[in-house]
C-alpha cells in the first residue's frame, strides 16, 4: 500500500495550501500587517507546500513505537515495565493515538511521560479495555495545534504488564494500525489528508519459576540413594 493510498485526496490538499498562500499574503497585505509577518507568513505556506508535494511523491509512510527492551524473561506474577517511544514518518502531526495490546497478559497499565504531556494540548486516556481487539488493550493519545514539526522521537510513557497466572510460554505487547480498525496513527494537515500508521512489537516470555533450596536438597538425596543402591 503506497503512501497515495494513505490521502483522502493529496492533489486537493496542495491546492488548499495553494489557495491558502494566496489569500493568506492578499489579506496580509489589505490589513496593512507588515513586511516581516508577510515574509514569515509566505515562507511557512511555501514550506507548506514543498513538504505536501514531497510525501505525495514519496514511498510508504510507516511510524514505529519502539519499545526500551525486547527479550524481557520473568516467572509468573513478576510485573514487567517497558517505556513506550514514538517514531513518525510524518515530518508534522496535529493528532496521535497509540492502541496497546495483548492476548496473553493478566492486565496493562500505562504511565505518560512528561515529554508527551508538554508537547500536546490535551491528552487522551490512558484508558482500558478487556474486550476490544486484543484480550487486554490500552489506548493512549493527543491533539496540537499548530502541529509539532521535525519530530525524530517522542517519549510517550512506560507501560506495565501484569503477567499474574500466566502460563510458560512467549506473549506480545503490540501496536498494529491493520489489526486495530485502523486506530493508532498520526494525523497532519487539514481534514487529516496525511495517515501515518504505527506498528510495533514488544516481546516477553514467561518462564518456569526455579527450583527452591528444599527441592534442590531433595534431588540430591534421591540421587545419592539411587548411586548407594546400585554400588551393592
Amino acid at each position: 500500500m503506497g503512501v497515495r493510498s494513505l490521502f483522502f485526496c493529496p492533489e486537493d490538499a496542495m491546492w488548499r495550501l495553494v489557495r491558502g498562500y494566496r489569500e493568506n499574503v492578499n489579506g496580509e497585505q489589505c490589513s496593512g500587517t507588515n513586511n516581516r509577518g508577510i515574509v514569515m507568513n509566505v515562507r511557512s505556506k511555501l514550506l507548506e507546500i514543498v513538504v505536501v508535494v514531497s510525501l505525495i511523491s514519496s514511498p510508504l509512510l510507516a511510524g514505529t513505537i519502539s519499545f526500551s527492551s525486547q527479550a524481557a524473561e520473568v516467572t509468573a506474577g513478576t510485573p514487567i515495565t517497558t517505556d513506550v517511544v514514538l517514531v513518525p514518518d510524518l515530518p508534522a502531526f496535529e493528532y496521535a493515538f497509540i492502541l496497546i495490546g495483548s492476548d496473553g497478559a493478566t492486565d496493562l497499565d500505562f504511565a505518560y511521560h512528561q515529554d508527551w504531556i508538554s508537547a500536546f494540548d490535551s491528552v487522551v486516556g490512558p484508558s482500558f479495555d478487556d474486550e476490544g481487539v486484543y484480550a487486554q488493550e490500552v489506548s493512549v493519545g493527543g491533539n496540537v495545534f499548530p502541529p509539532l514539526w521535525g519530530v525524530t522521537s517522542l517519549a510517550v510513557g512506560t507501560l506495565t504488564i501484569d503477567t499474574t497466572g500466566m502460563a510458560d510460554g512467549d506473549y506480545t505487547a503490540t501496536v498494529d494500525y491493520s489489526r486495530d480498525d485502523d486506530r493508532s496513527k498520526l494525523l497532519w494537515h487539514d481534514e487529516a489528508t496525511f495517515i501515518d500508521p504505527l506498528s510495533g512489537t514488544f516481546n516477553f516470555t514467561i518462564v518456569p519459576e526455579p527450583a527452591g533450596p528444599g527441592l534442590l536438597a531433595l534431588c540430591a538425596l534421591a540421587m545419592l540413594r539411587k548411586r548407594r543402591g546400585s554400588s551393592r
